[in-house]
């Protein structure tokens, strides 16, 4: 069960057994980073990142499967995208755990 428009695996691969809601939620996580740490929103700093993030309601789990996932990306701003997870709430030793998964599938 593998998104095509992710041949090689990874997130889309992750995400495609997951219930809907959960995978709509990590892509807005993930998305929430992506914008704030490439700088991809002129004017969207960390306060508003960390906001929207705490009013996404995502649990600890999935910050930490959206930590995940940028933490093996190849991308210029892959640590800072970790670190606003972080202080989102997701926990280091979920990381961890969860960058093994994505290490281990690609």
């Amino acid at each position: 069960m593998y998104d095509s428009r992710d041949a090689a695996g990874g997130r889309a691969r992750l995400a495609a057994h997951q219930p809907t809601d959960r995978r709509l939620a990590l892509d807005r996580a993930h998305r929430i980073a992506t914008d704030y740490a490439g700088g991809y929103r002129e004017g969207f700093g960390r306060a508003a990142a960390l906001a929207q993030l705490a009013d996404l309601g995502a649990d600890p789990d999935l910050l930490a499967e959206a930590a995940a996932m940028h933490a093996v990306a190849d991308n210029w701003f892959a640590i800072t995208a970790v670190d606003l997870l972080l202080d989102a709430g997701a926990p280091a030793e979920l990381v961890a755990s969860y960058v093994d998964i994505e290490e281990r599938r690609s």
